[in-house]
């Protein structure tokens, strides 16, 4: 009985050593603060990105708040790169995303957002690039200007002169220089007399300003085209989303319906197959299958392609049925 009363004794102290202990540690400790840990949480989530880091960065290794002041620091490049992003700031942000480390929490999210950013770089070149080359150069308007000049000189061959304006009313750059056709765009002052080889070399040399000012600038930026819709077409596919793959195959389309020779069909068609061939969403590859049917009489014609349209068509339908 001694024995026993004894043991009770001991677990009732035991008992009442740990309720106490207990009682301390919920219900009257507090958790501790810290001032430059408050003011740096409150900065960063106003968007205060550098005041944030500098109050962060006060905390001592020996505070209990050390991790937790690293971690939040490790946050802001990409919270800056969220808010730069959003405010349109894309270079900025472009540079705040790339800081942020392999190891970080937001690496992934980070790196959709630079992928995101490039594929918006490449598309506004690629358009920038279409309206610089629809545009003529100020030394062409200067030249086609000076060719008009010369011809609205002749007393004679008017009529022919009109009609050859006529041909090319359907020139831009021309109708930019002169007007119309309907409108009498050329009144003659009828101070020379002209031949009609005379009239034929102004109105060659007109057509070449005109009609066919850019051939090699043209070429230079279509094989530069290819070249960015590639990038284009495989950031889509990073990204995975849809409106952008979507976007760039009609890129695509529009490269193919452009290309002059085998080669750049090729190019595009393999583009074109790799969409296709990782890609299902069955409205892009309905809308492929309709292109290239609608189609298909060009493309047949062109033996060096035909087995790749072919291969093509066949994995469409298969993906479709």
């Amino acid at each position: 009985m001694i024995i026993i009363s004894s043991r009770k004794k001991y677990l009732f102290i035991i008992s009442l050593c740990i309720l106490l202990a207990g009682c301390s540690w919920f219900g009257e400790s507090a958790e501790p603060e810290n001032a430059s840990y408050e003011a740096g949480k409150k900065a960063l989530s106003e968007g205060r990105f550098e005041e944030a880091k500098s109050h962060l960065r006060d905390i001592t290794p020996d505070s209990p708040f050390y991790p937790q002041a690293v971690w939040m620091i490790q946050k802001v490049p990409f919270k800056k790169g969220v808010s730069a992003y959003e405010q349109k700031r894309f270079e900025v942000a472009f540079v705040e995303f790339s800081k942020v480390p392999l190891h970080a929490a937001d690496y992934a999210e980070s790196q959709r957002y630079l992928n995101l950013i490039n594929y918006k770089k490449i598309y506004d070149q690629l358009k920038a690039t279409s309206k610089a080359a629809a545009q003529p150069n100020s030394n062409s308007d200067k030249d086609a200007e000076e060719y008009i000049s010369e011809l609205s000189k002749c007393l004679n061959f008017h009529d022919l002169i009109l009609k050859k304006f006529k041909s090319l009313e359907n020139q831009s750059s021309l109708v930019k220089i002169i007007g119309t056709t309907n409108k009498n765009p050329i009144v003659f002052s009828n101070t020379r007399n002209c031949n009609e080889d005379y009239v034929d070399y102004y109105f060659e040399k007109l057509s070449e300003k005109v009609g066919h000012p850019k051939k090699d600038v043209e070429e230079i930026v279509f094989n530069y085209d290819i070249v960015l819709i590639t990038k284009l077409v495989n950031l889509a596919e990073k990204l995975a989303d849809s409106e952008k793959i979507s976007e760039s195959f009609n890129l695509v389309k529009s490269g193919i319906k452009q290309s002059s020779t085998n080669r750049e069909t090729e190019d595009f068609l393999m583009l074109l197959e790799k969409i296709v061939s990782r890609n299902k969403n069955q409205e892009i590859n309905e809308n492929a299958l309709n292109f290239l049917l609608t189609d298909f009489g060009k493309l047949y014609k062109r033996s060096a392609i035909r087995p790749q349209v072919f291969q093509i068509i066949g994995t469409l339908k298969m993906e479709l049925m």
